[in-house]
């Protein structure tokens, strides 16, 4: 292997090391590939494909391309921190994240090694607040809610308490800061009159100035926010402690003097703000405020006037900030809900960089750092992860495809004039058509919905290949994939929103299936999206999933619903056949039928519910004991895949994971696919090829040639 093979899979760990830690050598070897060609290195994923064909028995996937729009090769480290919004700190000039570990205890890990420095014990409930530093001594604040007996916490007569924690001994320091009222949720230290001093602001809407020393409130709590105090920053300005504080339903943030309570608003944004940072640039004291809009703008607090904004990308919510002095320069960190990290000179109000890539959830914390003399940057998202980046450097050498949408919610794939195609949608409404061999490196777009897509389906109909969409506003296109043209006029008299679609042939004409949020299943003519009968009235819970298959002669329609329970209709006759499918437990989203030893079956799965079950669709009777794998989450797509003369489940979920399910014995096949993100959508792209849509990003796979049956 060369050294440039060597750096790659060095950066290809990085970028899974929280997974790997974890990971059997089967799954290991499927994950390098898959980040192989996830950052572009097409040579090394040929040659993990190759290695592990060979030495693995249970992996029956090769991944054939991924894209990158998440990679990053400036990542150095990937953990996973406990609590819910972990902090991020430095100890002995070391970068760490700390975290609380349910029910009293609190973690320090090295951000670069993701090993424990510290853990020690606190009080019972501890959730953390802020990690800072007080009169030299690094320090976290975990708040403590006081319950009732019973152990609820009622925000309007329960309290709160915050405690102060040496992070090098796990000692206390000081007193507790109680309020009778509420929750604590933000911290910052200041200075005054010689004496550090905390600024805290929660859910009552108030901020207070304590002496952690005594636990007691120098001045009295004031007020000024609509709803809960959301962010805190604190400066000397010319001598005079200040803090800032943004409001839970403000455009606007006060700027206060700690010394005499007086207030001004800094105006200007046009969207709630959620967090605050304070700096010093060219000279100025500044604070750097950040809103749901995804505007970030630069006030001079002296003048108190706006010195000028920065563009953060999408308009997604900007919830992180912090800002620090680099190589003379003033630098500042934001974070986003779209889980990018982007850098700026504070002075310029211009990028350094290229937005850091690799969360798949908002961005909560950000900080700078040094990390071996070299400048780092480090964020933690509301999943609990928390990466590590080189400031310096490009994002990714090579160019695997991307595509300009995040997070496709649905795949489909066609074949036109012989060449195989995909089409993804996205939770935005927005419509792609891309070749499958090749990736998304060439999108049409299609005609899509403004405001966000509810289904999908794709469909033949007199020699057109259509696809069906559904929006959020209850209007449903069919387009003809291979014009990229609408096929008919939409069709928008649908009485409530459409969740599900399907195509079923009726007495031989083809027709529109489509579930909705009232109970209803209209049957509409594909050619003209006319009403071919009365709606089938399936009761009062919305249809999250619908079907069709031909059984015994006639076409049956089934149904998932919110009452966790599968119907059957005949659909010629508009009447339902025997009594519901029960057995799930939360609602039916998944139906996906097909044909086992020459009888009908349904594959149904339930969201939060992983236990997919098989059921005889002329009879209703459920087949064995069901598909059941998946962790924690949601079962998020089903699909079937035809290998070798056999039918195959195929099934992907919240939990990172794609598996191979045996329908006839009830058990998987080899060892699951796992990803660094969640899987959202499944596609059969071909015999043995399948196309996973996984966080921002999209993979197709094919079994193995010389891959043989076998469970595991």
């Amino acid at each position: 292997m060369t050294k440039s093979q060597k750096d790659e899979i060095e950066r290809l760990r990085s970028s899974v090391a929280h997974l790997l830690r974890d990971a059997d050598p089967v799954a290991g070897s499927q994950l390098l590939a898959l980040e192989a060609a996830r950052f572009g290195y097409r040579d090394l994923a040929a040659e993990l494909n190759e290695a592990a064909s060979s030495g693995q028995s249970g992996d029956c996937w090769t991944v054939q391309w991924a894209t990158g729009r998440q990679a990053d090769q400036r990542l150095i480290q990937v953990l996973r921190a406990g609590g819910v919004q972990p902090a991020l700190t430095e100890l002995d000039g070391r970068p760490v994240v700390v975290g609380d570990e349910w029910p009293n205890q609190v973690r320090v890990w090295d951000a670069l090694t993701a090993e424990t420095v510290n853990a020690f014990e606190v009080e019972r409930d501890a959730r953390v607040v802020a990690a800072l530093t007080i009169g030299g001594r690094p320090l976290v604040l975990t708040g403590h809610e006081q319950r009732d007996p019973e152990y609820r916490f009622d925000p309007a007569r329960s309290g709160d308490r915050l405690r102060a924690w040496c992070l090098r001994t796990g000692e206390p320091v000081g007193e507790p800061l109680t309020v009778a009222k509420g929750r604590m949720i933000t911290a910052a230290s200041v200075t005054l009159d010689g004496r550090e001093l905390l600024v805290t602001g929660g859910w009552d809407g108030l901020t207070r100035l304590w002496d952690p020393a005594t636990g007691e409130q120098v001045v009295e709590p004031v007020g000024g926010h609509h709803g809960w105090v959301v962010a805190v920053a604190t400066v000397l300005l010319n001598g005079r402690p200040i803090a800032i504080t943004a409001g839970e339903r403000d455009c606007e943030v006060l700027v206060r003097d700690l010394t005499n309570g007086r207030t001004e608003p800094l105006v200007g944004h046009r969207a709630r703000v959620a967090a605050v940072t304070t700096a010093e640039s060219a000279g100025r004291t500044v604070a750097v405020t950040a809103s749901d809009d995804g505007a970030v703008q630069v006030w001079d607090l002296t003048e108190r006037h706006l010195i000028h904004s920065l563009l953060t990308g999408r308009g997604d919510r900007v919830g992180a900030l912090a800002a620090a002095t680099v190589d003379g320069r003033t630098l500042v960190v934001t974070g986003g809900w779209d889980g990018e990290v982007r850098v700026w000179d504070l002075a310029t109000g211009r990028p350094i960089a290229e937005p850091f890539t690799g969360h798949e959830q908002p961005i909560d914390r950000v900080a700078l750092t040094v990390i071996g003399g070299r400048p780092a940057v480090v964020a933690s998202a509301t999943d609990g992860l928390v990466r590590v980046w080189r400031l310096t450097g490009i994002r990714l050498d090579s160019a695997p495809p991307t595509i300009a949408q995040a997070a496709p919610a649905w795949l489909g794939s066609s074949v036109l004039d012989g060449r195989g195609v995909a089409v993804s949608c996205g939770h935005d409404g927005v419509i792609g058509l891309w070749g499958v061999a090749e990736g998304p490196r060439e999108v049409a777009a299609l005609p899509g919905h403004s405001v966000g897509l509810a289904a999908a389906t794709t469909t033949e109909t007199d020699g057109r290949r259509l696809l069906i969409t559904a929006g959020r506003d209850a209007t449903v296109r069919l387009t003809d994939l291979a014009t990229r043209r609408s096929a008919a006029p939409p069709i928008t008299d649908f009485p409530a929103e459409v969740n599900s679609l399907a195509a079923a042939l009726l007495d031989g004409m083809p027709v529109l299936l489509a579930g909705c949020d009232d109970g209803t299943v209209h049957v509409r003519d594909l050619a003209s999206g006319a009403p071919v009968l009365p709606p089938l009235e399936t009761g009062d819970s919305p249809v999250h999933a619908v079907a069709s298959a031909v059984a015994d002669g006639r076409t049956v329609v089934l149904t998932g619903h919110s009452h966790h329970r599968v119907q059957r209709w005949d659909l010629a006759e508009r009447r339902q056949l025997g009594l519901p499918l029960t057995g799930h437990r939360r609602a039916v989203s998944r139906i996906v039928t097909t044909v086992l030893n020459g009888r009908t079956v349904a594959v149904t799965g339930a969201g939060y519910d992983n236990w997919m079950r098989i059921w005889d669709v002329a009879t209703g009777l459920e087949t064995g004991m069901g598909l059941r794998g998946h962790g924690r989450g949601r079962l998020t797509a089903i699909e079937t895949i035809e290998w070798e003369g056999r039918v195959y489940v195929v099934s992907g979920g919240d939990d990172g994971t794609v598996r191979l399910w045996d329908p006839v014995a009830h058990a998987p096949v080899g060892s699951p696919l796992r990803f660094p993100y969640r899987v959202g959508a499944l596609a059969v792209a071909g015999p043995g090829e399948l196309l996973v849509s996984f966080g921002d990003e999209l993979a197709l796979f094919r079994l193995r040639p010389q891959w043989r049956h076998g469970s595991s």
